[in-house]
């Protein structure tokens, strides 16, 4: 029993050891942005995510930090934001709180 724990502890490990690094290939890339393959392949095709792929290679690397960037660029605000925001907007006029 302890032999299979010790077998699944080391393909474990070798399975997202890559995800510890700075760069990641296309199924790291898949399981750090909760993508699938053929999406993640789609981005690349559009040019919406930016990757690597040196000379004479088949495989597409990318950077985690441009990862990041692409998760956090497009920030929704919540409602409380918005209503902030439409507050502040509206005593910020002339005229203080006037409302139509």
């Amino acid at each position: 029993m302890e032999n299979i724990l010790t077998s699944i502890e080391k393909l474990l490990d070798s399975k997202f050891s890559n995800i510890q690094s700075e760069y990641l290939d296309i199924q790291g890339a898949c399981f750090f942005l909760g993508l699938r393959k053929s999406t993640v392949h789609k981005l690349n095709h559009r040019k919406i995510i930016p990757y690597f792929k040196p000379l004479g290679s088949k495989k597409c690397y990318y950077l985690k930090s441009d990862l990041v960037e692409y998760m956090t660029k497009n920030r929704l605000k919540s409602r409380q934001e918005i209503n902030d925001e439409a507050q502040r907007y509206l005593s910020e006029r002339k005229g203080g709180s006037y409302v139509r």
